[in-house]
């Protein structure tokens, strides 16, 4: 019985020093994120869940501060793949016949 005690007091200190450490800083509080999203082309209702993400505050929510922006003549991949933007939309085309050949041909297992 008293090794259960000894126990349950150790696990109890060990919680309570855990605990303590862990403070929950509010979106006010915490150094914001930049993210720059590059569009595939102007704002559309393809767009829509972004803008209403924003809208909303939900990127504020988790401490981003996004800039959504349009693409340059070269295209979204461009901006992300050099680092100016951290994400970005994108044509399919390319990957569209590859889709195409999976569904038609199905690996398998």
């Amino acid at each position: 019985m008293n090794k259960k005690r000894i126990l349950a007091a150790g696990l109890t200190a060990v919680m309570t020093v855990t605990a303590a450490g862990v403070v929950p800083v509010s979106a006010e509080e915490q150094e914001k994120e930049k993210i720059t999203f590059v569009l595939d082309w102007t704002p559309n209702t393809n767009h829509t869940g972004l803008y209403a993400a924003q809208s909303l505050g939900y990127f504020e929510e988790q401490g981003l501060e996004v800039e959504i922006v349009q693409p340059p003549e070269d295209g979204a991949d461009a901006l992300v793949a050099s680092g100016k933007a951290q994400f970005g939309v994108s044509f399919q085309d390319t990957m569209a016949p590859g889709v195409a050949e999976i569904m038609r041909f199905p690996p398998q297992r």
